[in-house]
């Protein structure tokens, strides 16, 4: 399942997480010493991991596991909202890791669009911002197409609730839902939803 944000020179999302104990404890994200985000049930990676001979594995980007379990992935941008294992993947550049202000960028390009753009992830309390930055505008072929992908796995959230920005929905135990007819004439599915504040 994913959430697909079309064509968003900026764009935040804000994972919130609540962590409820007996005692007053420290639930802030930090960077580790392994660069990934860290907190007690909770770990956050930014490209710790890269495609590898499949475009569609289910460990790359950004990931989430809680307690233990992944149970979102591939965030990073792409050229179709449901990528399958053939499709562009980016060109990774390099990964900066500033433990001082509790953030990771990964920077990468698509080179054949000219398209070059920035993963920002930081630490915030009780949650992580993730910004995607472009330093000029997105190639007009890529409009429409380019996006934020975050893939949830399936059997961690069948029949689970969400809410993005004021919306509440529940993932669906099938892989059903509306489709559309592209541009191209290729039909893909719509978005369950689109914002830029999921919890």
């Amino acid at each position: 399942m994913i959430f697909h944000i079309l064509q968003k020179l900026f764009l935040i999302i804000l994972f919130n997480f609540s962590l409820i104990y007996a005692q007053k404890v420290d639930s802030n994200l930090k960077l580790n010493n392994l660069d990934y985000f860290e907190t007690r049930g909770l770990n956050i990676l930014v490209f710790s991991n890269y495609y590898g001979l499949f475009n569609d594995e289910k460990l790359s980007g950004v990931e989430i596991i809680h307690h233990g379990i992944r149970t979102a992935t591939n965030g990073d941008v792409r050229l179709s909202p449901t990528p399958e294992q053939w499709d562009s993947i980016p060109k990774f550049k390099e990964r900066k890791v500033n433990k001082e202000h509790n953030l990771i960028e990964a920077y990468l390009s698509y080179p054949a669009y000219n398209f070059e753009y920035v993963i920002k992830a930081e630490g915030k309390e009780e949650g992580i911002l993730l910004t995607v930055n472009l330093e000029n505008p997105l190639p007009k072929e890529l409009e429409g197409h380019a996006g934020f992908n975050l893939e949830f796995l399936p059997a961690a959230y069948f029949e689970k609730t969400y809410m993005i920005d004021n919306k509440t929905g529940t993932f669906p135990l099938y892989p059903s839902g509306p489709m559309e007819i592209t541009l191209t004439g290729k039909v893909e599915p719509k978005p369950l939803a689109t914002g830029k504040k999921l919890l």
